[in-house]
């Protein structure tokens, strides 16, 4: 096993080799499968290994079938395999937003083959290709999917989601379980997960293994979820029918299973930077940079709706990079496998291998740290007869295992960074060829969402983001958000950028543009409210179109004040202030909305639309007692509470917020 596993990590075939699968080996018992996938790197593999095709105007749909071969005659080295007569299928389906889901999917396939072999043919599908599924064919279905913010699915994986809604299905041949993924801190917490599991019941499918809820990917819920999987696999072929063929395979080995290519995260647009312009004035530490900035969408066929959110593939800062190459003492050039998640190049190349500094700078993530970094730090440390205090030390932060119950081991990795490690156990000697290994315990630098701040009504060849400064200090360090200064720091007008454009379909406009609407902004929280505003008088809309909008400042960061006070004196817009820093007294949005109670009143039972956009944890939570009592002063409370429920779920209250 441990040869056809180094085997995997130490080979990655091109992006045209198109078909690696993982899977075989011999059988491996699930606890130490499960205590390599959230201590050991991950097999390096091809983003093609879900049979992408070789044009840059078309991709292969994400399906993977359970097997791969070495085939040394063909060119591609390995080649795939179709299913064993007598194989029963699995479908794992994924739904996912940041990849976790779809790389535990492809986990779950693992185990699977290694575990019964023969007996079951896992295949991974994504569930943005739904329209390939059949069914009636399917028996076993595991269904792996997160929850993009609060309660809402992923963004590729909705018209799923709306379509199974619409469209009630037989599935009473399909046994099925479901791992749900979530945040605890939002309200809904893994609601996209809880609602398939509920669908799938509700459409006659028998759940073989109850649904696990899982929080912030917690690896023993995940464990606890599989072992129960794995339990019931045992005896689950008895019964159930294996088919003469794969009707997944045959379709994606007939070359009907495509579909036209989006820009994603996976090929994203390469757009110029053509505005970039500060909002704001500082005149003390506490004051907060804010910009914005503007991109270029050309002849690219780019489209997004008032609501998205744009998509930024953003740089570690080098000076951090070469700092952690320092205290390791690596060579920057040294040579190494791309990571699976690696996007093209801004000539459309897609090298296997980089130097380890580029894959530092641009595809991991060296601030949020997860414990297999310390258990691969452990691991080479009890190596060392010098090294007695670090394994101490590492031992009893993991003393209490590696879930979110250890509450010593969060707390420790909480505020720390790549860098932090790595000095800490500067002792621990780690050679250059060590470099995948622990590079394949760190996450994926993932993009970051800023709301879309322009209409593409208005203007089709432009973009715009507005975006806050993230400058803070931990453990002694000057710390910095990833994105916002990669943008604010180092990229200038005429600067190229990889983007994408994030889909919100929970987040929109009235179809109806006489309809009134409140929107409720702090801060960068404005940012949709310029686009809808835009949109709206694009449209002539007649509607009453009011923004409360709160900062700490009027004179220092009153974001797009001039053009806001130009539209109110047009009587385009109304708008409410709340400055928290001007006077003694604090002043939130909260606040004028209880002061306007009778407005926003008039503007619910106009049957108008209420936004809400910002902070999660204080704000939207202020805003949302705020409407209750206000409410409640015409309805009553309990009356209130309903009619903000009733409001969420017709879409005409909607919020876009986050943590």
């Amino acid at each position: 096993v441990s040869m056809s596993l180094s085997t995997m990590r130490g080979y990655a075939p091109s992006k045209k080799q198109a078909f690696l699968m993982l899977g075989g080996g011999a059988a491996l018992g699930l606890t130490y499968s499960l205590y390599k996938y959230f201590t050991m790197p991950p097999a390096v593999e091809s983003s093609y290994g879900s049979f992408e095709s070789l044009t840059k105007d078309w991709d292969w749909s994400l399906y993977q079938t359970a097997k791969v071969v070495e085939d040394p005659n063909s060119p591609m080295r390995f080649v795939r395999v179709p299913p064993t007569p007598g194989t029963i299928p699995v479908l794992i389906l994924f739904g996912t937003e940041y990849g976790f889901s779809q790389s535990y999917a492809k986990e779950m396939q693992k185990l699977i083959v290694e575990k019964f072999g023969d007996k079951y043919y896992p295949r991974v599908a994504n569930m943005e290709e739904y329209e390939v599924a059949e069914w009636d064919k399917e028996q076993i279905v595991l269904i792996i999917c997160s929850t993009y913010g609060d309660g809402v699915p992923p963004t590729r994986a909705r018209p799923f989601f709306d379509w199974l809604a619409e469209n009630p299905q037989d599935l009473s041949k399909i046994h099925f379980s479901v791992l749900a993924l979530g945040d605890k801190g939002y309200p809904h917490f893994a609601r996209a997960g809880r609602t398939m599991d509920e669908t799938f019941e509700k459409y006659g499918a028998k759940r073989f293994n109850n649904r696990v809820d899982v929080d912030l990917e917690d690896p023993n819920q995940i464990e606890r979820w599989t072992t129960g999987v794995m339990t019931k696999l045992e005896t689950m072929d008895q019964g159930l029918t294996a088919p003469a063929n794969d009707y997944l395979w045959d379709k994606v080995t007939s070359g009907g299973f495509v579909k036209k290519v989006s820009f994603n995260r996976n090929t994203p647009l390469y757009a110029k930077v053509t505005i970039k312009k500060n909002l704001t004035k500082i005149e003390e530490d506490a004051d907060k940079e804010t910009f914005h900035m503007e991109f270029d969408l050309g002849d690219s066929g780019m489209q997004y709706i008032v609501g998205d959110s744009l998509g930024i593939l953003p740089h570690n800062h080098p000076e951090h990079v070469d700092l952690v190459l320092k205290a390791l003492n690596w060579d920057a050039n040294h040579m190494i496998m791309a990571p699976s998640w690696k996007y093209p190049n801004i000539d459309g190349e897609n090298p296997d291998k980089i130097t380890v500094r580029e894959a530092l700078l641009k595809y991991y993530d060296m601030k949020n740290l997860k414990a297999k970094l310390l258990e691969f730090y452990l691991k080479e440390a009890e190596r060392s007869p010098s090294s007695t205090q670090e394994v101490k030390k590492l031992r009893e932060l993991l003393s209490q295992g590696v879930g979110n119950s250890n509450t010593v081991l969060a707390e420790y990795l909480k505020d720390r960074e790549l860098i932090d490690i790595v000095e800490e156990f500067s002792s621990i000697k780690l050679p250059s060829i060590a470099a995948e290994t622990l590079l394949g315990t760190l996450g994926q630098l993932l993009p970051r969402y800023y709301s879309i701040s322009s209409s593409f009504m208005v203007n089709p060849k432009t973009v715009s983001v507005t975006i806050a400064v993230v400058r803070y200090n931990t453990h002694g360090r000057s710390r910095v958000g990833i994105c916002s200064t990669h943008l604010n720091d180092r990229v200038e007008d005429g600067d190229i950028l990889p983007i994408f454009v994030n889909n919100n379909p929970d987040f929109r406009l009235p179809a109806d543009s006489s309809v009134p609407i409140l929107m409720v902004g702090p801060g960068t929280g404005v940012a949709p409210f310029r686009a809808m505003l835009h949109e709206r008088i694009e449209q002539n809309a007649s509607g009453m179109s009011l923004l409360y909008f709160g900062c700490r400042h009027e004179d220092r960061d009153f974001l797009y004040r001039e053009e806001f006070e130009k539209l109110v004196a047009e009587e385009k817009m109304v708008m409410r202030t709340a400055f928290s820093r001007q006077k003694s007294e604090k002043v939130y949005v909260q606040q004028r909305l209880r002061e306007n109670a009778s407005e926003v009143w008039n503007v619910l039972n106009a049957g108008g639309h209420i936004y809400v956009c910002g902070d999660a944890q204080y704000m939207a939570v202020d805003v949302h007692k705020a409407l209750e009592e206000i409410v409640g002063s015409y309805i009553g409370h309990e009356q209130a509470v309903q009619y903000l429920e009733d409001l969420e779920k017709t879409k005409r209250y909607q919020k876009d917020v986050w943590f």
